[in-house]
């Protein structure tokens, strides 16, 4: 994968999974979302959902808009912090969501 690509294998996993946080991404924000913020975004879409991703982007628009900044990975890790969803608690396994109540996707 690295000689074709110029890529490393973990990095293009990395990729992989975060495409369908990206396209969920481009089709919410008026911006096309950079990788690095989608990447914050996979472990809540893997174990909650599209929905979670959403609800997740509204508060870290909500909260670029109200200080004047932009919607950046920093800003979603905030809002994962402030709902008790830091880095090991957003890859919970399904059923087991901390202090969020997300519908189910079926997924």
């Amino acid at each position: 994968m690295g000689d074709r690509w110029k890529i490393k294998r973990a990095r293009a996993y990395q990729l992989m999974d975060a495409a369908s946080v990206l396209a969920l991404m481009s089709a919410i924000c008026r911006h096309p979302p950079a990788v690095s913020t989608a990447t914050v975004l996979v472990p809540v879409f893997n174990a909650h959902g599209p929905d979670a991703v959403r609800e997740i982007l509204v508060d870290a628009h909500t909260m670029a808009q109200t200080t004047g900044s932009k919607v950046t990975a920093a800003a979603i890790k905030n809002v994962l912090r402030a709902r008790g969803l830091g880095p090991a608690q957003a890859s919970v396994a399904e059923g087991a969501m901390p202090r969020v109540a997300w519908r189910s996707t079926g997924g």
